[in-house]
């Protein structure tokens, strides 16, 4: 497959999957909320012999559909990764759509999610970044106050990357208003 079927191939998914999301949170008294989260990104495989443990930062919609049993969560990330040794620093900015069981944001309870996503791969060398599709999976656990929620979560993410196995292990805090 080429990238840009690939990427269309994303693109069309995600579309699909936000379409009866809008139209149901419009019907439901539930808004469709908003958050962040902060922490570290682990790199695995061939990205662990290039580069160090990054920071990673993102800002989210999250809601769920009137009778779906997920919620959805569409992401926007970037991370930064020191390079190791002799390498340069790369950067990883993304677009992720995840499904969340169980969708009830009600009290504290665990989680798990996954989903799918887009990234521009990018080093500051000056060469040349690349935009692949990946797949990511992963746990969490959610606190709920009156108006907030507080969660940790950990997932491993992994891009379709031309050569080279590029996975990452975020480790994150964040907070739903």
């Amino acid at each position: 497959m080429t990238r840009s079927h690939t990427a269309l191939t994303a693109v069309a998914l995600a579309a699909a999957l936000l379409t009866p999301w809008s139209a149901a949170s419009a019907q439901r008294s539930a808004p469709v909320r908003f958050g962040g989260t902060a922490g570290l990104d682990v790199p695995l495989s061939d990205l662990s012999r290039q580069t160090q443990t990054g920071l990673l930062v993102d800002a989210f919609l999250t809601g769920a559909p009137e009778g779906w049993p997920a919620a959805l969560r569409g992401e926007l990330s970037y991370s930064s990764f020191p390079g190791a040794l002799d390498r340069p620093s790369q950067h990883v900015a993304g677009f992720t759509l995840n499904a969340i069981l169980p969708a009830s944001s009600a009290g504290s309870a665990p989680y798990v999610l996954g989903g799918v996503g887009l990234y521009n791969m990018g080093s500051y060398a000056g060469r040349p970044s690349e935009n692949d599709a990946g797949v990511d999976l992963g746990v969490g656990y959610r606190w709920q106050r009156p108006g907030v929620s507080y969660f940790a979560e950990a997932r491993i993410t992994d891009v379709a990357h031309t050569g080279v196995s590029r996975q990452m292990l975020p480790i994150v805090f964040g907070v739903i208003f």
